[in-house]
């Protein structure tokens, strides 16, 4: 059994993770508390998948880097482990074959809002993928149709810009040249 009246490390989560009665749960571990996660929605898979689908086809296409689905646990600090619904590492970032839980921040962090997600567990989340060295992250809301990008400023504040289903996101410095419709992220019923 695991002592919560300490903060767990890594290490600890790993084991917990992995015990037989945890096979098929989702956990993150947030400040050395681990988090188990709410299964996502067949809505919520589809436009993760959406996502991942294009963003693999353009970053594979242009030799970027490497583009990770969900369930890829990233390593932000000794107790604090995210796992995004789709990232992306710049090439050069991460060596081939890549470990199972990734020891730095992604540089695009896609996360895709639950209706079981609140709103300070996304705000702190979005806190820790920048803090870490994310440059980017995307705050999808399936039900509206839209989605935050937010990025850090080099005075610490960050920058937010809502795109709707009409507008198209730019990969800016992250992923040079990327065209991402709004539209091809949500399916079409």
């Amino acid at each position: 059994m695991l002592d919560t009246t300490k903060m767990t490390t890594i290490d600890e989560y790993l084991v917990f993770a992995s015990l037989p009665e945890n096979d098929g749960k989702y956990f993150e571990l947030n400040n050395g508390e681990i988090i188990e996660m709410t299964p996502p929605t067949s809505r919520h898979v589809r436009v993760a998948g959406y996502i991942f689908a294009y963003l693999l086809g353009y970053i594979e296409s242009n030799d970027l880097g490497i583009v990770f689905a969900d369930n890829c646990g990233y390593l932000l600090s000794k107790r604090r482990l995210v796992i995004p619904d789709a990232s992306f590492v710049s090439k050069g970032r991460i060596e081939e074959p890549t470990p199972n839980i990734i020891p730095l921040a992604p540089d695009l962090a896609v996360e895709v809002v639950s209706p079981s997600n609140t709103h300070l567990e996304m705000t702190n989340k979005i806190e820790d993928y920048l803090n870490y060295g994310t440059k980017m992250v995307w705050i999808v809301y399936p039900e509206e149709k839209v989605v935050d990008v937010i990025r850090k400023l080099e005075d610490g504040g960050k920058y937010i810009k809502r795109y709707t289903i009409n507008d198209t996101i730019l990969g800016e410095d992250v992923i040079p040249d990327l065209i991402f419709p709004v539209v091809r992220m949500f399916p079409k019923s």
